[in-house]
């Protein structure tokens, strides 16, 4: 590597990348005992002119923890990114047995919510990477940049470039209630007759976002029950699609979709901006270690494996007997998940009593790490 990496945006993916490559680097140069990896200079491509997308505010631990090692900024400074703790997800009207139900982050750690815009700002007046002003393409960027991540938003997605997958909802309705910070150290997710809102607390209010799908519910409809629902009037209508590149990479190996740019799905469990930060990490590692085809195969992998937990959160339905939740049960139960996710809900039914798995910290070993097992395990119980 000639020591250059490039950024092309300064949106939510922009930062997030731009985060992650340093934090990155960092523990490579310790883990590989390679301390130039820590010179490897980035330089973000960006026009500020450009609005950025509107995006959740929620991520988990891998990405909060480069916003506060990188960027050196959490709650309990100034805070001039916004931030407020976060340590799980709280549901309600989702199971059968219990209307509500908080579940921890793997490992028992702590993640963020963050102001989109106030991380961006608080980003950009920092001087931990380069900063070029101007509306730049792949094409634009200077050879001598070995990695470039294209952050540059869906705006730029040519559609046949893309796979669509399967999901219940379309759309989202954003709101806002301005007020003194709450207690809440949670996401909560709502479900509703029209699908489901998340409430996100943020240092002065809560963000909240109706999420549903359009061709069950009209955009109109749905304005009014979102009111009805949580006194909250609409301020952003977000129609969407759920999708993955067919390609992560250009034939070069050189330039690296990310953000929307990469894949989105529905703003459930807040996977988006982690996802953004795994894959920086893990096509960096695949370029230092020589194994960039694994890396991207193994990130594919995984990328399916966070659609088919998505999905399956419908499998159950809700407290709602609603033609949405009849069409996304219906949906999820029909859909066709992988062996290996099929493999370890089945080792949930088969092995597990909630009293022994009720707590973090007595999962198995072998299984701490793996993706979401809190979640496999609160959803079964609670469900059957």
């Amino acid at each position: 590597m000639n020591g250059k990496i490039a950024v092309i945006g300064s949106g939510n993916a922009g930062v997030i990348s731009s985060l992650m490559s340093l934090y990155s680097l960092w523990d490579f140069a310790d883990c590989y005992d390679c301390p130039e990896l820590k010179n490897i200079e980035i330089t973000v491509f960006h026009d500020p002119k450009i609005k950025r997308e509107i995006v959740g505010q929620g991520t988990t631990i891998n990405v909060s923890n480069a916003i506060r090692k990188v960027l050196k900024v959490d709650e309990r400074l100034d805070n001039p990114a916004g931030i407020t703790p976060k340590v799980g997800f709280f549901y309600k009207n989702w199971a059968r047995k219990n209307n509500e139900l908080l579940y921890k982050l793997g490992g028992g750690g702590m993640a963020y919510h963050y102001d989109p815009g106030l991380l961006r700002d608080t980003f950009l007046k920092s001087d931990i990477v380069n900063f070029v002003e101007g509306n730049f393409e792949p094409k634009d960027i200077p050879e001598e940049y070995d990695i470039v991540f294209d952050c540059r938003g869906k705006t730029a997605n040519d559609w046949n470039e893309y796979d669509m997958v399967e999901s219940p909802v379309n759309c989202c309705l954003l709101g806002r209630v301005n007020c003194p910070r709450g207690p809440e150290v949670w996401t909560e997710n709502i479900a509703t007759p029209d699908g489901w809102c998340f409430k996100i607390p943020l240092v002065n209010g809560y963000s909240y976002g109706y999420v549903f799908n359009d061709k069950i519910t009209s955009i109109e409809e749905a304005k009014i029950n979102f009111e009805k629902l949580f006194n909250i009037k609409t301020l952003n209508v977000v129609p969407f699609n759920n999708y993955i590149a067919k390609n992560f990479t250009d034939d070069n190996d050189r330039i690296f979709k990310n953000g929307n740019r990469l894949f989105f799905f529905e703003p459930l469990e807040s996977t988006a901006t982690p996802m953004y930060g795994n894959f920086v990490r893990d096509m960096i590692e695949g370029i230092f270690s020589d194994n960039l085809e694994e890396q991207k195969s193994y990130y594919r992998e995984k990328i399916y494996e966070v659609h088919d937990w998505i999905l399956w959160h419908y499998f159950y339905g809700s407290s709602y007997n609603t033609k949405f939740w009849k069409y996304a049960q219906e949906l999820s139960r029909s859909h066709k998940y992988s062996q290996k996710f099929l493999e370890r809900v089945k080792y949930v039914r088969d092995n597990c009593d909630y009293e022994r798995f009720a707590e973090i910290e007595n999962f198995p070993e072998d299984l701490l790490g793996e993706f979401a097992y809190v979640d496999y395990c609160e959803w079964f119980f609670n469900n059957n």
